[in-house]
């Protein structure tokens, strides 16, 4: 075999390697560690103090090496909020943060980058380094505190907007207030009117119509 071939083949074998360490396991008993969080660790020493709480290579389960069962805190499935759960790391070969797929029971790149902010992620790193990029968990906190600043004291930050379904939910109940105000009104100012005609007439003291008084003109020509 010749050199340009050894060559070929030491790629190929590289590349597949490097598609295996990025490709992450999927696991069922991850599935049953995942726990919703409002806070990722924000340092190393967070990181290992929740990890060491969560013990996730004491946890019963057949898809990895039980060192190889790890703690994570990453982005939930619909990148809305955080999640803390045990699953075989991979590596990341994107600049992407990472997510926990319920359906597929793993960790995957998600549609977030982390290319931005303070600290940009490298195009290479593990799963159990997230904590490092910050970007990642930024945006989720942000809407998440945005979303309790409006739900506790909606429209008192005018630089904050609020969630639009809560603006036209809003926006709705006060048109209804309106109209139901307005058609009680006119109910009131109806009845009230028919009364007073109605006590008029029982004292005799009743206004002639425009055709009686025309009757009552011509009589006395």
């Amino acid at each position: 075999m010749d050199s340009t071939g050894k060559v070929r083949i030491m790629s190929m074998i590289i590349s597949f390697a490097f598609f295996k360490a990025g490709n992450a396991m999927s696991c069922e008993t991850s599935l049953i560690t995942s726990i919703p969080i409002k806070r990722c660790p924000r340092n190393e020493l967070e990181w290992n103090t929740r990890a060491a709480l969560l013990n996730c290579s004491s946890i019963n389960q057949t898809c990895v090496k039980p060192d190889k069962f790890e703690y994570h805190c990453i982005l939930n499935e619909n990148v809305t909020g955080l999640v803390e759960v045990c699953a075989p790391s991979k590596h990341v070969f994107e600049q992407k943060c990472l997510h926990f797929h319920t359906g597929g029971k793993l960790i995957q790149e998600s549609i977030i980058n982390c290319s931005s902010g303070p600290i940009t992620c490298p195009k290479a790193y593990r799963s159990t380094e997230a904590y490092k990029y910050q970007s990642c968990y930024d945006s989720v906190n942000e809407n998440r505190i945005e979303n309790d600043r409006c739900g506790q004291r909606i429209g008192l930050d005018k630089s904050k907007s609020c969630d639009n379904n809560e603006i036209v939910m809003i926006a709705t109940g006060i048109i209804v207030f309106t109209v139901v105000a307005l058609v009680l009104l006119c109910v009131f100012i109806k009845y009230y009117r028919k009364r007073r005609r109605r006590n008029r007439r029982n004292s005799g003291n009743v206004e002639p119509t425009k055709t009686d008084q025309y009757l009552l003109d011509t009589t006395h020509v």
